[in-house]
């Protein structure tokens, strides 16, 4: 869950569509495809494609913004990312808040923010991975598993 507060720039980039079949109903159970949720953070592969954003600084989806949408869609659309081959992201400075957090830390206003590695690929965390990681951002406000509503100063 994405909601934006104040809006960067907000263009589209293409999905990594090998694997997929052209079958609807299959490319729907697609793990990339269910990965790439709105409010995670995304980077570009060395093909230009999206991939949810690993914070490594040795790894080439380095975080340049945030998913708007969910890749997959919802019940109620015509599946987006498979109609049209392309997920919106957001780019430049903005205002979001997002749920997509690591749930194990605890975030105060002030934190420095990172993408995660790992099993927290494309999740926000307060924990630099890795010397020389990219920081996406301060923490606006508090949050923890009990209340994961993030604000987030990109």
């Amino acid at each position: 869950m994405l909601k934006i507060l104040h809006s960067g720039i907000q263009p589209s980039f293409d999905i990594d569509k090998t694997g997929l079949t052209g079958d609807v109903e299959q490319d729907l159970k697609s793990a990339y495809l269910n990965s790439l949720v709105g409010g995670r953070l995304f980077g570009l592969d060395a093909n230009g494609n999206v991939q949810l954003a690993d914070g490594d600084p040795a790894n080439p989806a380095q975080p340049i913004g945030f998913l708007i949408l969910n890749a997959t869609g919802y019940f109620f659309e015509n599946k987006p990312a498979l109609a049209s081959g392309k997920v919106a992201g957001t780019l430049g400075n903005c205002v979001v808040i997002t749920d997509q957090i690591v749930t194990s830390e605890t975030f105060a206003p002030g934190d420095a923010l990172y993408a995660g590695t790992g099993a927290n690929v494309g999740l926000v965390t307060k924990t630099a991975p890795a010397a020389g990681a990219k920081q996406i951002g301060i923490a606006g406000s508090a949050a923890s598993a009990a209340a994961p509503e993030l604000k987030i100063l990109v």
